[in-house]
């Protein structure tokens, strides 16, 4: 049989592999020629031999979104660090305690906004003096209030202000040695109009803050309604100048009497208080009054008001002192009363309804004064005004 030239040995047969029509009309499709491609690849590196150039596409886009997998993780790991320092600067942020927004007032106890509470205290002496001196302005916005003798039996008032400042404050009148210590106990100016010989002496050795009308007479005022001496005044706007023209607008520094909530007692035992510290024009009243756990004060038997608005008078806390007290003459010959403040002895605070028998103790001049009750505890007071009427051993307090 004739040889077929076609067919010569050594030669691959022609015949059409399964498939592969199906694989170059793919290739044909992708642009490539079938018979080139494989002219080409004989052409190749024995690694590439028999890879087609769909193939190599395949490879290729794989290896790409390998390369850009890698680099959207690195771009990953680059931005984690500051995350996680942001998120440690948000902690810290955090843990920051919010400012507060109110803080107890000093004097009384009662939240106030911080400002009012970290607000310099002033003390002023007031009189008392029946009937020219009375109703009073400026009391009723007190934090604390001491009442003690001046002479001849009537007493004169010590009110501290520091978170409220009055409209009007008097009548103002003059210093005594006990509104030095006092003053000198928390740390604080006091604002008087003069003095007896003894308490001005007292001034500039102890290191009072000195707020005297007479070195200062443009923050005060004479109403015209009042005869004098009985009319001196000032304003809390003007009080609060002063205070920043002498460079006393500091914060409180004393130590603040603890405070606990308001807890009223369901069968009172002293729903009504008299305190006798001289005789009847200054003898002080109280009524017990459940519904505000207050006490409702009078004076001479008549409502015990603030000339500001007419508002009734009526502490949280009253407290009755015994202290030695004794009469004589200051160095210019002047009648004195002589409490004799250092020391310790014996008193009464009256809250929630109840009395209570307190110690009091003060061991220098200038240091404050500790109350505690007869077990030795430290007295805790409610929070808002407190009272405090100083008398002598030999002088009455009746409750029932």
């Amino acid at each position: 049989m004739p040889k077929d030239p076609n067919n010569t040995p050594n030669q691959p047969s022609q015949k059409p592999v399964q498939g592969q029509a199906e694989a170059d009309k793919v290739l044909t499709e992708l642009g490539d020629d079938p018979q080139q491609i494989a002219d080409e690849e004989t052409k190749k590196p024995k690694a590439w031999h028999g890879w087609s150039k769909k193939r190599k596409i395949v490879v290729t886009v794989l290896a790409v979104l390998l390369l850009c997998g890698l680099v959207a993780s690195a771009a990953v790991l680059i931005r984690k660090k500051p995350t996680v320092q942001r998120r440690d600067e948000t902690a810290k942020v955090l843990r920051v305690a919010p400012k507060p927004k109110t803080l107890p007032s000093p004097l009384t106890g009662v939240e106030v906004s911080p400002q009012r509470a970290e607000h310099a205290v002033t003390s002023v002496v007031i009189e008392n003096l029946y009937p020219s001196a009375r109703p009073q302005s400026g009391l009723s916005s007190a934090g604390v209030v001491y009442e003690a003798l001046a002479e001849g039996g009537i007493t004169r008032y010590q009110a501290f202000f520091g978170d409220t400042f009055p409209a009007d404050i008097g009548p103002i009148r003059s210093i005594r040695t006990h509104f030095v210590r006092w003053g000198l106990e928390y740390g604080v100016s006091v604002v008087h109009a003069g003095g007896n010989a003894d308490a001005l002496d007292m001034i500039t050795p102890l290191g009072l803050k000195n707020l005297d009308q007479f070195a200062n007479g443009s923050y005060f005022r004479r109403i015209t309604t009042r005869y004098a001496p009985h009319n001196l005044y000032t304003t809390g706007p003007q009080l609060e100048s002063l205070l920043q023209a002498k460079g006393f607008n500091t914060k409180p520094s004393f130590k603040v009497w603890q405070r606990k909530d308001d807890s009223k007692a369901t069968a009172p035992v002293a729903s009504t208080i008299t305190i006798s510290p001289s005789y009847y024009d200054y003898e002080v009243g109280y009524t017990f009054d459940p519904t505000s756990d207050s006490y409702t004060r009078t004076i001479r038997g008549e409502a015990d008001v603030d000339a500001n608005g007419n508002v009734p008078i009526k502490p949280k806390n009253v407290m009755v002192l015994k202290v030695p007290t004794s009469y004589g003459l200051t160095r210019t010959n002047e009648d004195t009363v002589i409490i004799q403040q250092v020391g310790s002895g014996k008193g009464w605070l009256f809250m929630d309804g109840n009395a209570i028998e307190i110690s009091w103790q003060k061991a220098s001049d200038s240091a404050q004064t500790t109350y505690t009750d007869l077990s030795g505890k430290p007295i805790v007071l409610n929070r808002g005004q407190t009272w405090v009427t100083v008398i002598p051993t030999d002088k009455a307090v009746t409750y029932k």
